[in-house]
This record gives structure tokens, sequence and C-alpha cells, in this order.
């Protein structure tokens, strides 16, 4: 066809590196974070949540109060993106987002601090091993089981609602 046209777009992208100081406490055990597109549900995007996991793990060779902790997300598409920072209270998925925060990501180096709200073991008593449902502040139910001998599950700052069929708490 001699009248098709050909449109060329070129894209830039970025290397993209987060990195949290003062990073200890009960958040050594889970933290997700993920970059989607602005105003996306949490979840929707789950293959693209990374688990960061530190590579000390509780070892004794490694400090044990706040430490520094860096992940590489490798190469970007610019554009305009919100940087998801989740829990995962029980490897669950979806995990629990905490912190929204928007970011442009173009040409150049971005500091962003980030403020890791604290953590909260929630000891749950039941009489039996049901699995339970958590409704976290936004609404979403997360389905929880515990293994044998667990009873106690890690909650950011917020109200939530537990329940096991008709027996509910907030």
């Amino acid at each position: 066809d001699r009248g098709q046209i050909f449109e060329y777009r070129f894209g830039s992208n970025a290397n993209v590196k987060i990195e949290f100081s003062g990073f200890g406490g009960a958040w050594e055990k889970s933290l997700q974070i993920a970059l989607v597109p602005p105003g996306a549900k949490i979840g929707s995007y789950g293959d693209r949540w990374q688990r960061m996991v530190p590579p000390w793990g509780g070892s004794s060779e490694h400090p044990s109060g706040p430490a520094f902790l860096s992940k590489d997300l490798g190469n970007v598409q610019a554009g305009d993106y919100d940087l998801l920072v989740a829990t995962d209270i029980h490897r669950l998925s979806p995990p629990i987002e905490v912190l929204r925060l928007p970011v442009t990501i173009g040409g150049y180096d971005l500091e962003i601090p980030i403020d890791l709200p604290p953590l909260y073991q929630i000891e749950v008593l039941q009489s039996a091993q049901w699995p339970f449902t958590i409704a976290t502040p936004e609404g979403s139910p997360i389905d929880v089981f515990f293994d044998e001998g667990e009873t106690t599950v890690t909650l950011p700052t917020g109200s939530y609602h537990f329940s096991v069929g008709t027996v509910q708490k907030t």
C-alpha cells in the first residue's frame, strides 16, 4: 500500500535502583516492591512484585541493627509509575500495600526517601486450626491458614477485620 504511513517512536529508559536506609525490625522478614502504571490496583501486576529478602537473613555474621538494603530493578521504560511497597503477611498474594509513591523515570537518577511504617505481630487465638480471613483497610480479603504451631501474623499499622465463618472481630 503506497499510502501506508509508518510512525517510529523511540522511547528512552533508565536503570532503576531502590535503596532503603535504616532497614530493620519486622520488615527484614518480608518486603515486596513493584513499579506499576499510575493508579493500578495492587495484585493486578502480581508477576511484577519483587521480593526483597536481605542477604543477611538473620545470620550472626551481619549487623542486627538498622541496615541498608538495595534492590536493582534493572532497565525500565521511561514514564510515570507508582512505586508500591508492601508486606507479605503470610507468604500470600496479593501482599498488603503499605506505601505508594508516584515516580517519573527518565534519563536521570532519583533519590526517594522511603519511610516504612511499623509492623506488628498480632497473636490470633482460635480454638481450632481453621482458615480465617483478614480484610485490609482497603477492603481486600486475604485468606490465612496457619501451619501447625503458628499463632501470629505480622501486619502494618491499620484497622483490620478478622472473620471465621460467622465469627467476626475488628
